[in-house]
């Protein structure tokens, strides 16, 4: 019977690889709690984290990219824990900065060709240590700042280079709440 499908082989596949998934990342935010608690600084790029990575071109050049209310939401609780949040983006900023403000972030920086150097001057200008500050992201020009940040963390979606280097892999992909999952994280530990 099984034999005969196929189907049923690939989808008991795919449920014990999301298990597992899900199993490596409660151990994953198990073993970072305290350091998670102690972020005072939240950084994130925008486009495969905040967004699929999917940009959308209008006839007049016009780029548009899609945001989750779920990770706004997120982002908003992390805000009443006076959690600084920022943005750390090479993408194009005239989308992302209109969501920012709509969310009410201040430290927005977009066109970013040296997140290296950003992040440093961000964090002397906010007086928040290495050991307080957070980051997402997705490519491997996210793995240049990686010693500058206490926590690493990666969406599902992100290279491989880059969840490897990482101390949290998340279960959801950029666009998809990815955000929200690790900010109900933080909540959680600040209870």
């Amino acid at each position: 019977l099984w034999a005969r499908c196929p189907h049923r082989i690939d989808n008991a596949k795919t449920i014990m690889l999301r298990a597992i998934r899900i199993v490596i990342f409660r151990i994953q935010m198990f073993a970072i709690r305290r350091r998670l608690r102690n972020v005072k600084l939240f950084v994130c790029d925008v486009d495969g984290v905040l967004t699929s990575g999917t940009l959308l071109y209008a006839a007049d050049g016009l780029v548009l990219k899609q945001f989750s209310v779920y990770d706004g939401l997120g982002i908003k609780q992390i805000q009443k824990l006076e959690i600084n949040v920022a943005i750390l983006s090479g993408g194009d900023g005239s989308a992302i900065e209109a969501r920012a403000k709509n969310l009410g972030i201040v430290h927005v920086f977009t066109d970013v060709v040296d997140k290296r150097q950003t992040l440093i001057e961000l964090q002397s200008v906010t007086q928040i240590a290495i050991e307080d500050t957070l980051f997402v992201g997705d490519d491997v020009n996210d793995l240049a700042i990686r010693d500058l940040v206490s926590l690493f963390i990666a969406p599902a979606n992100a290279v491989k280079a880059v969840r490897r280097k990482a101390d949290v892999v998340l279960t959801r992909t950029g666009g998809n709440s990815c955000i929200r999952q690790l900010t109900d994280e933080i909540v959680k530990v600040h209870r």
